[in-house]
């Protein structure tokens, strides 16, 4: 859409879509390279691992701490690369948070986030979109449109929709939400300041936007 106006070349216009980008990936990943990132979370990944193994002793009692430890090996799992491995240990996190602490509580909705960007990174960007958006009604559901989770995974829709180039339901998302995302993350958040650069080239696009 900001190519029309700006050109596909233009810096703002490269600047914009890296930035919608990277949006999506963890603070980490904007300010580490990759390699680095990949090594640092290597050696996070056994320590993860002892931790999940310590929470989850007992079976028969899952605590919230297991469950985020959980989480975080998943995490860890996905940004190192093995993405089976993360999916089913994202699985088995949302499957057991669930269970002992509810479907809209910000550990699962959070897991269930961190499982779409497998998707993505596979290039499922359908699947991808088909989970972000249950993921997001369980936020509303659960935790309420301006939860920092729900703000996360709105974002998360917004960027997967202009992916899947399902541009109006984009256009319309990011208008209903955007005002959410900027009074909850403050426009300092990298997040909020792509999707408002983005806004703003859609208005440089259509003067009449949404008006």
């Amino acid at each position: 859409m900001f190519e029309a106006v700006l050109g596909a070349g233009d810096s703002d216009t490269l600047a914009i879509r890296a930035a919608l980008y990277q949006a999506s990936q963890s603070l980490e990943e904007q300010h580490i390279s990759e390699e680095a990132a990949q090594r640092d979370r290597a050696e996070d990944l056994a320590e993860i691992e002892q931790r999940v193994a310590h929470l989850s002793a007992d079976p028969e009692q899952i605590s919230l701490p297991a469950v985020a430890a959980l989480v975080e090996r998943a995490t860890a799992l996905r940004d190192t690369g093995r993405l089976d491995e993360a999916e089913a240990a994202f699985t088995e996190a949302i499957d057991k948070g669930r269970r002992a602490l509810g479907d809209g509580h910000p550990v699962v909705v959070s897991a269930r986030y961190r499982l779409i960007h497998i998707h993505r990174l596979r290039g499922h960007t359908d699947v991808a979109l088909a989970a972000a958006r249950a993921a997001l009604a369980e936020a509303d559901r659960g935790l309420g449109r301006t939860h920092y989770e729900t703000l996360i995974t709105a974002a998360g829709v917004i960027t997967l929709l202009l992916e899947a180039q399902q541009v109006e339901e984009h256009e319309e998302l990011l208008e209903d939400r955007l005002a959410d995302i900027i009074e909850g993350l403050g426009f300092s958040h990298p997040l909020v300041r792509a999707l408002a650069a983005h806004r703003a080239s859609l208005t440089l696009g259509q003067p009449d936007w949404r008006r």
